[in-house]
């Protein structure tokens, strides 16, 4: 039969205490992954609105392309003053030769 033998109260102070040590680690593990799941979400989040907002600016995009057919299609191709409204026509290098101009 084996002999219980006891280690030194220094030599078992030493090893709870590195068990101390492993158990803060452990919860600071824990804690940092809490933390990364939290930034995860942020970041999807993030990525949602991006993907909202270009596609908003895209629609825009769109819409300005629409818009401006149409006025060159109704007045023709020109420069618009958006302060008054006014419209001038861009003079081509026919109706110069024309005489139109």
């Amino acid at each position: 039969m084996n002999e219980v033998t006891k280690i030194s109260e220094a030599e078992l102070a030493e090893i709870r205490m590195l068990q101390g040590k492993f158990q803060e680690m452990v919860f600071k593990f824990g804690e940092l992954q809490l933390e990364k799941m939290g930034l995860d979400q942020q970041v999807a989040t993030f990525v949602e609105k991006e993907k909202s907002l270009k596609e908003q600016w895209t629609n825009l995009q769109k819409m300005e392309k629409d818009l401006m057919d149409k006025v060159v299609q109704k007045y023709g191709e020109g420069n618009l003053n958006i302060n008054d409204g006014s419209f001038l026509p861009t003079v081509t290098k026919t109706e110069v030769v024309e005489g139109k101009a």
